[in-house]
C-alpha cells in the first residue's frame, strides 16, 4: 500500500515508482524522490516471494545489521515478478511509525479519532 505525502518531506520515507498499479521501482529515503508516493510498508505477496526472501536473507544483512523487506522487493522487479500498489485514499487513516515525533502524532490522532467514535 502507498500513501501520496507532500514533496516536502517525501524523502522521509520510502519512496515508489509506478506505471498504473504496477511498482516499477523502490527506494528508502532518497535524497531526491523521484515521485511522493510513499511506501506505508502493507504488504501482501504471493508464494512465489518466498524463493526471494530466501535468496536475500542467503546474503549478509544491511549496514545496520537488519534484514530489509523493501531491499528484496527489487530482487523480485527483477526476477519478473509482478508487484501492484494500491494508493490510499486522502480520508484512509495512515498513523506514521518512524519516528517518536511522529509516533506521537499517530497516538494524539488515534485518541482523538476514538474520542470522537464514542461521542
Amino acid at each position: 500500500m502507498a500513501q501520496m505525502v507532500d514533496e516536502s518531506v517525501a524523502s522521509n520515507y520510502g519512496i515508489l515508482e509506478v506505471a498504473g498499479n504496477r511498482l516499477i521501482g523502490i527506494e528508502e529515503q532518497p535524497k531526491r524522490p523521484k515521485t511522493n508516493i510513499a511506501n506505508v510498508g502493507r504488504y501482501i505477496f504471493s508464494p512465489a516471494f518466498d524463493a526471494i526472501m530466501d535468496a536475500y536473507m542467503a546474503g549478509p544483512p544491511a549496514a545496520n545489521g537488519e534484514y530489509q523487506l523493501t531491499a528484496a522487493i527489487p530482487m523480485a522487479l527483477a526476477a519478473g515478478q509482478s508487484i501492484y500498489v494500491e494508493i490510499m485514499q486522502p480520508t484512509d487513516m495512515f498513523l506514521d511509525f518512524g519516528s517518536m515525533a511522529a509516533l506521537g502524532a499517530s497516538i494524539t490522532r488515534l485518541a482523538i479519532a476514538e474520542k470522537n467514535i464514542q461521542d
